[in-house]
């Protein structure tokens, strides 16, 4: 659900007193429509109710309940240390998956929504200015932080398959709002995000952003969930009849496509229509990797939720940044068991192995869960031999850069690679980006080594075009590159 940072403990006694959701007449985010808030999603509910769970069980121990197990191995004190550890992060938890809806009470309106690559510090430092009524400090804080990092959020934008013919486009803008040419980028922007959305077959209608009934939806999603994207175009599209010289603080699309708010061209403006494109590049991740909701998984007891769920906030809190180079940290090249056991870069190895060896069944396991759901590997694997690998080579690969940020991101590995195609050998700089998944499909904590890695935005063209399917691949080894 959330590409989550470690929470600083020293903010929780500030946030306390925020913690309470207020309801307004006829807002989404109201307590008297629950079912609109981000934090009902699955993944934060799957936690709250192993929250729970611990719960009941401590009361279990405390009440000597389980003292008759003792005899056959129970470890009654770990059992209670776990359960304390646990429940020592419930404020915490209750506060993060919070966030997210509080922001977007605040925000929304003024044109920002929350979403999953969002640094969560940065949403809670302008939540905190909302609380306090500084919502000129918290909007100029947000135009700091999307400049700062718009390099890096371009980059992941590249990574997915729609973008990537609108790259020259997104580099003309980019350079734009470098140079202050606002007036140029903000329209250049919309028009990259009207056709991405029309060219994105996972949604429904896909005629464009602002479209009539454009369904930007993905259960269990921050940008793509119904208070976020649905929300944030309704406001964009808004009816502008008059034309206004005055200065524009919100992307009003068809004032400025049409003609009629002459005041747009300014960097809050920019930024803000920047923030629009990088979170539906979240929501179409969210489409495409979890348009579907999982069958019914039988419930797993309450033991075992209360150890995993008490792991996985261990290791939460746990985690640190990992930037690796290659010949210093890690190995440039070698065998999969060269590298840390359960790592982005050991599972980016293995696939470069089955890609040396003919293995394309085990390169279609690295497929998303749903397209594996619909698909046969059988089926899949033949694709990928006639249609992508065929006499395509891998000659020597080398890993450059391994960036692994966040324990629920997107870790990207920089390569270069050495293919064979025929008679032409071919050497270039691919980046990979990868995500982790659970069994069902979700997002999860790598070092939790419940789940496997799998590619994003390279093979999300499976079901329209296989000669598309793992287009960095294709790009590089295609004849004029």
């Amino acid at each position: 659900m959330w590409q989550w940072k470690k929470y600083k403990k020293c903010c929780l006694v500030k946030d306390r007193k925020n913690k309470k959701e207020h309801s307004s007449k006829g807002d989404l985010m109201g307590d008297k429509n629950s079912k609109g808030k981000i934090r009902d999603n699955p993944s934060a509910k799957k936690m709250e109710q192993s929250l729970d769970g611990m719960k009941q069980f401590k009361k279990f121990t405390d009440a000597g309940l389980l003292d008759g197990l003792i005899p056959f191995g129970l470890d009654k004190e770990g059992v209670l240390d776990a359960l304390q550890n646990g429940l020592s992060l419930e404020e915490e938890f209750e506060l993060i998956t919070n966030m997210p809806d509080r922001f977007n009470k605040h925000f929304l309106k003024l044109g920002w929504i929350a979403h999953e690559t969002m640094s969560f510090e940065e949403m809670q430092k302008a939540v905190q200015l909302a609380d306090e009524g500084k919502f000129d400090e918290a909007e100029l804080g947000l135009i700091k932080y999307y400049s700062n990092n718009l390099e890096f959020n371009i980059k992941m934008v590249q990574c997915i398959e729609e973008f990537k013919p609108r790259n020259e486009l997104l580099q003309l803008a980019y350079e734009d709002f470098l140079a202050g040419r606002y007036h140029a980028c903000i329209p250049v922007i919309f028009i990259i995000i009207d056709g991405v959305v029309a060219d994105t077959k996972e949604i429904e209608g896909n005629k464009g952003f602002f479209a009539e009934n454009e369904n930007l939806y993905a259960w269990d999603s921050i940008a793509a969930h119904k208070s976020g994207l649905l929300e944030l175009s309704k406001l964009l599209y808004k009816s502008r009849g008059t034309t206004n010289s005055d200065e524009l603080e919100i992307p009003y699309r068809n004032g400025i496509l049409h003609g009629r708010d002459l005041g747009y061209a300014n960097k809050q403006v920019a930024t803000k229509t920047w923030a629009t494109l990088f979170a539906l590049r979240d929501g179409i991740v969210a489409i495409k990797q979890k348009g579907k909701e999982p069958k019914e998984e039988p419930k797993k007891n309450l033991l075992e939720n209360l150890m995993e769920n008490q792991k996985r906030m261990k290791l939460l809190d746990d985690w640190k940044p990992r930037k690796l180079k290659s010949n210093e940290d890690i190995p440039e090249f070698g065998k999969p068991s060269d590298y840390e056991d359960g790592s982005p870069e050991r599972a980016l190895v293995e696939f470069f192995e089955y890609w040396q060896n003919g293995n394309f069944g085990k390169i279609a396991q690295m497929l998303d869960k749903f397209t594996l759901e619909e698909f046969t590997l059988k089926h899949l694997a033949g694709k990928l031999r006639r249609d992508v690998f065929n006499q395509k080579k891998l000659e020597s690969y080398r890993i450059l850069v391994v960036n692994d940020e966040m324990p629920l991101g997107y870790p990207e590995i920089t390569t270069e690679l050495t293919i064979k195609n025929k008679d032409d050998v071919i050497k270039k700089e691919v980046t990979f980006t990868l995500t982790y998944e659970n069994e069902e499909g979700e997002s999860e904590i790598w070092t939790m080594r419940n789940g496997r890695w799998r590619f994003v935005g390279c093979f999300n063209e499976i079901k329209e075009n296989y000669k598309r399917l793992f287009s960095d691949i294709i790009n590089l080894i295609s004849k004029g590159n």
